[in-house]
């Protein structure tokens, strides 16, 4: 059954998967890392946040946390990604 079920999911998602790798996207989630817990017992964790960046984008991204903000109180963890301007190029001698 559990395969199944992740058969299916992967074919829900993976024009979303194809349009993020045409587009040249990252993902910034941690691998193995889950944003999803249901109540249920029989249901098993999932990461449905994804987190994307776009080549410019990238260079600034530092940390993405699930778990380390207070709960919602909800089936779904807080998310907090932290990110880092690049610093500017120094300025050129004339």
């Amino acid at each position: 059954m559990g395969h199944e079920i992740w058969a299916s999911e992967q074919k829900e998602l993976a024009p979303y998967f194809d349009k993020a790798t045409d587009l040249v996207f990252s993902i910034l989630n941690t691998h193995g890392i889950y944003t999803r817990f249901l109540f249920a017992g029989s249901d098993r964790p999932s990461a449905i946040d994804l987190a994307l960046a776009n080549p410019p984008m990238f260079p600034a991204f530092r940390q993405w946390h699930a778990k380390s903000l207070p709960s919602t109180g909800l089936d779904l963890v807080p998310i907090l990604i932290s990110l880092q301007p690049p610093s500017p190029d120094p300025p050129t001698q004339a």
